[in-house]
């Protein structure tokens, strides 16, 4: 009887684990969609401000870049992986000519379906963008992405700083 119960207290134990890291990974979903929602906020504010576009117009432009984001990401994505993993075969020496050629194309053909897939997305926005905007909206979007950059590192140094100085004043 005592293995009974001690094996279920064991389940119970496992599922609250198991049901507390999913709502741990639903919460940061959540927060991603939270902090994603601000950013297109903040874009949206600011194109308002620097590009002279109608609202109409920049919920247009909001809507094209969100769609073709998830597919650049995923390009970025497969391009550090591709870099790693020739990096580890030149680390390693034992790479065969072959090998590092099939790696190298791999990693050209993502450049080259990142360069396409963003050509795909300024002959989009030139549908309904003039060239003059279509220019002042890439100057932008550069600008805003370098902004929002540094100000998430700012925060991730913030927040390392302070685990760091908990940890320091508990010694």
């Amino acid at each position: 009887m005592k293995r009974i119960a001690t094996l279920a207290l064991c389940v119970v134990i496992a599922a609250g684990v198991l049901m507390s890291a999913g709502c741990r990974e639903e919460a940061r979903k959540e927060g991603h969609k939270d902090t994603k929602a601000r950013i297109t906020e903040l874009k949206k504010k600011a194109m308002t401000k620097t590009m002279d576009l109608d609202e109409a117009t920049i919920n247009k432009v909001i809507e094209v870049t969100d769609k073709y984001n998830q597919q650049k990401i995923s390009l970025l994505k497969d391009r550090r992986i591709n870099i790693e993993a020739l990096k580890t075969a030149l680390d390693s020496g034992k790479a065969t000519d072959s090998d590092l050629k099939s790696l190298i194309d791999s990693l050209n053909k993502g450049e080259a379906d990142l360069f396409a897939l963003r050509q795909q997305e300024e002959t989009e926005l030139s549908t309904f963008l003039t060239t003059r905007q279509l220019g002042l909206y890439l100057v932008f979007d550069d600008k805003f992405k370098r902004k929002i950059r540094r100000h998430i590192e700012s925060e991730r140094s913030s927040n390392r700083d302070k685990r760091k100085g908990g940890k320091d004043d508990k010694r």
